[in-house]
């Protein structure tokens, strides 16, 4: 029998460690699903679900099921995603929490939508309404969203602007950013494609009153935070005659500030159709009649704007000019911007300070409630045992009379019966040893009142130990951690101003080679702002990111390859950028040479590697494999020319090249592969943090 319920136990146990380790799996594949690990996402999937289905698991399994189905839509593999939808819909209970349910129900209508089953999709978005309608009716401006984006794609126009009307009614009374920033966003777009111009001036409005009114880091870029518009393939006359209506509206309304955009909507159409002086009168609208004063980052935006139309109409001294006042407005924004971040990490501190303050009271309430339940339990204990004492001590006095009204009937018989004595002795032989058998209880009992009370005591002292410890523990946790936060901000200053620094150095380069006749020393300035912009994009990304050792490749590599086209004047319908970078977050001393030699070998292509009427391509990959970096940098223009020699070139930025590629102990190629290529092969680098 023992070892049976030893079998049980073991059994038992076993099928909740595999219960944790489904659930760990879950947690796991929905983390890579979120980082765009979709093969991995699967595999772990794969295998939660294959160990939830073995031991029947069922809470678990649900999650897999639905998270699956998620996957299979992401990789529109809609079939696939109904079939464990399917699976998951028997294991619903009147206890699977509403989260789920609302999931299913979306999902459902997502797969049904995109396999052109659009009668099943808006079945699924009604019944999340009537779930959310009992749970959380905020939530059905997701279902409303839903079901507009499915009679819009259906063409049952007046359906999906009654759903559109009824989600903006929902998000604006909350206005949660997410929400309320992609519903303005869809419905704008919906309202530009049906021609709508008061109504989407009307938006407009809202859209940029809610982001004047959050946060101003959403302003850092004004003019890129504006609506979107889909008009198709419309004409260039259709597109400024809406933009001109919704204009119109505005300044009917008095609202100049939001006519400003529309001015912003207007330019960007005549630069695309390439009509530069069209598009130039609308910004100097902005700059003169519409300043919008009181947001520099806009008046910034404008002039960015007016810079760049002015470079591409070759009026090049009215550009030199612009240049100083962006200069300026860019130093005025800086600062206000460090003003404010270092005011907002103020606030933060003193927020989680107040925070701690108060899990360490509740900690404490916590510990002074255990301690009270042990004393009451103490003293129950030692009631249990009075009580126990006095029945003890009753009973021996009711002994003691009985034992004495023998005695007296034993005297008064013994004269008359002198043949019971021998009888008499025994039975007061027998007596005597029961009396001795109860005095040795009830010491036995007075020992153990003395070790139950002792043992208390040692728990009382061994929880007040505890308590000083922990309290002492805890004020030396709050320092290193109050230290450590003020080191990480002072690194991030340290970095915005190496940014700055360097921003302001490139931009002097930048202004130097406009002036310098000479060709070729022209096109030397412009390469070392290149060079130092590179570095400093580094610097930027230290400060901006959570790691200050740490930089994302593929977000550097972009915005390296972005300044490079924007300082050639590269125009992306005649040459495009192809990238291949994993998700690599490296240690800033293996990102400083790296980026300077991506910098030298797009730089060359976009020199040297397409003629004026050539189109082409410029490709980078940057991948991990057998435990280095391998880098190939190529284009689709003219190649190598035949019998370069590396090492006998003397050209500075092959130099450069070589020198950094020894730094990092790379084994560095140079070919023709239909265009130039150039192979890396990095074993000297390190992740950040390692």
């Amino acid at each position: 029998m023992k070892s049976l319920f030893l079998f049980l136990l073991l059994l038992v146990g076993s099928n909740e460690i595999r219960a944790q380790e489904a659930d760990s799996l879950f947690t796991l594949g929905r983390r890579l699903m979120l980082s765009a690990k979709k093969d991995s996402a699967e595999l772990i999937i794969n295998k939660g679900i294959a160990l939830s289905e073995k031991n029947r698991n069922d809470s678990t399994l649900l999650k897999l099921y639905l998270l699956k189905a998620n996957l299979m839509a992401l990789n529109n593999d809609n079939r696939t995603g109904l079939t464990y939808l399917a699976k998951a819909a028997p294991l619903y209970t009147s206890n699977t929490p509403y989260t789920y349910q609302e999931q299913y129900n979306s999902l459902a209508g997502l797969l049904h939508r995109n396999l052109l089953s659009y009668d099943s999709a808006i079945y699924y978005f009604h019944e999340n309404e009537k779930l959310n309608n009992i749970h959380n009716p905020y939530r059905n401006w997701l279902a409303y969203y839903q079901m507009a984006n499915t009679f819009q794609v259906t063409n049952i126009w007046d359906q999906a602007e009654l759903y559109y009307w009824k989600s903006y009614e929902i998000v604006k009374t909350k206005k949660v950013r997410g929400d309320y920033g992609l519903l303005l966003n869809e419905f704008s777009g919906f309202l530009s494609s049906r021609n709508k111009p008061d109504t989407f001036a009307m938006i407009l409005r809202e859209y940029n009153d809610f982001l004047r009114t959050s946060n101003r880091r959403m302003l850092m870029d004004p003019v890129h935070s504006v609506l979107y518009i889909n008009m198709g393939e419309m004409t260039l006359n259709t597109k400024v005659d809406f933009m001109k209506k919704v204009k119109y509206t505005l300044l009917k309304n008095g609202d100049e500030f939001n006519a400003a955009y529309a001015n912003n909507y207007l330019a960007g159409f005549y630069e695309e159709n390439k009509q530069y002086d069209e598009a130039v009168r609308y910004i100097e609208q902005n700059l003169t009649e519409y300043k919008q004063e009181d947001y520099l980052e806009y008046q910034y935006a404008n002039t960015r704007i007016y810079y760049r139309l002015l470079k591409k109409m070759n009026r090049d001294k009215e550009a030199i000019a612009i240049a100083d006042t962006l200069i300026k407005l860019k130093e005025i924004i800086s600062n206000a911007q460090q003003r404010e971040t270092v005011t907002n990490l103020e606030m933060k501190y003193q927020s989680e300070k107040k925070e701690k303050e108060i899990a360490l009271l509740n900690s404490q309430n916590e510990l002074n409630t255990v301690l009270l339940q042990k004393e009451i339990e103490t003293k129950k204990r030692l009631q249990a045992e009075g009580a126990l004492k006095d029945s003890a001590v009753a009973f021996e006095k009711k002994s003691n009379v009985h034992l004495a009204n023998e005695n007296t009937l034993k005297d008064t018989r013994l004269q008359k019966e002198l043949e019971l004595k021998e009888a008499l002795n025994r039975e007061n032989a027998l007596v005597s040893t029961q009396n001795r058998i109860k005095e040795n209880q009830l010491l036995q009992e007075r020992k153990l009142r003395g070790i139950l009370i002792g043992s208390a005591s040692l728990l009382l002292f061994a929880a007040i130990t505890i308590l000083y410890l922990y309290r002492r523990q805890k004020s030396k946790n709050l320092l290193i951690q109050k230290q450590a936060n003020e080191l990480e901000i002072l690194m991030k200053e340290i970095h915005h101003r190496v940014k700055n620094n360097m921003q302001i150095v490139s931009s002097l380069l930048d202004l130097q080679s406009n002036t310098i006749k000479d060709t070729q020393a022209a096109e030397a300035v412009k390469e070392g702002k290149n060079r130092v912009q590179s570095m400093a994009i580094i610097h930027q990304h230290l400060y901006q990111e959570g790691n200050i050792r740490g930089i994302k490749m593929d977000e550097y590599i972009g915005t390296l390859t972005q300044n490079l086209f924007s300082s050639y004047n590269i125009n992306p319908d005649r040459i495009s950028l192809k990238t291949d970078i994993e998700k690599l977050n490296l240690d800033v001393d293996t990102v400083i040479p790296l980026g300077l030699i991506i910098n030298e070998l797009v730089s060359n292509s976009l020199k040297y590697a397409f003629d004026n009427v050539h189109n082409g391509i410029v490709s980078i990959s940057l991948k991990e494999k057998d435990d280095c970096l391998e880098l190939l940098v190529k284009d689709d223009g003219r190649g190598f020319p035949s019998g370069l020699n590396i090492h006998k070139n003397h050209s500075f930025g092959l130099q450069l090249i070589t020198a950094f590629a020894q730094k990092l102990k790379a084994r560095l190629d140079f070919y023709n592969d239909n265009g130039a290529a150039v192979f890396m092969q990095i074993k000297k680098f390190r992740f950040a943090g390692a």
